[in-house]
């Protein structure tokens, strides 16, 4: 039900529009071959790109199989022969799409997407713990985190632990605090 009803309320949440707009725009600046969106909901934004890259291809993942299934949905009704979907998290890309590789991944919004008004909301990092590198980060990576909560969130309070990669590398792990609070307007 909640896959089905985040279509109807994002259309009625003019911020999380334009938020997302603004993403976009900024996706838009960088041309790629092989793009991998992270957590594509259902689809908006694979579909968005798939229609204007239209030599590019697009590669997308989300952890809900109901949100999988909507943007799969999606895809041969708008003869968008350059999208693919699965199931699965950043972990499973290796069997989810192997040999692949992306000089583009994006990732938009997280957890905020499930509040009526994203935009009223700040996280601080409050603590970065037993952090380890695995490989070397230089300038011009791009890093994908993929966080687990390990405890689930009180007041505002989120533990995780964190992975990073580049591209299907871990190059980091390690744990984090952050508190995630509705800003004062």
């Amino acid at each position: 039900k909640d896959a089905r009803d985040f279509e109807h309320r994002y259309w009625k949440n003019q911020a999380l529009q334009r938020i997302r707009q603004a993403f976009r725009e900024e996706v838009k600046r960088y041309p790629f071959e092989n793009g991998l969106e992270v957590g594509i909901g259902p689809g908006f934004d694979l579909i968005h790109f798939a229609r204007i890259f239209k030599e590019s291809q697009l590669f997308g993942i989300d952890i809900s199989q109901e949100m999988v299934n909507l943007a799969a949905d999606k895809i041969p009704s708008l003869n968008q022969a350059n999208a693919q979907v699965a199931q699965g998290s950043v972990e499973d890309l290796k069997n989810l799409f192997p040999e692949q590789k992306y000089d583009l991944i994006y990732v938009f919004f997280g957890a905020l997407n499930t509040v009526e008004d994203p935009e009223n909301y700040l996280t601080y990092f409050l603590k970065i713990d037993k952090v380890r590198f695995k490989r070397k980060v230089v300038p011009g990576d791009t890093l994908v985190f993929c966080l687990e909560l390990t405890a689930p969130i009180r007041r505002g309070i989120c533990n995780m632990s964190a992975k990073a990669y580049v591209g299907e590398h871990l190059v980091a792990e390690g744990e984090l605090m952050a508190q995630i609070i509705k800003e004062d307007k």
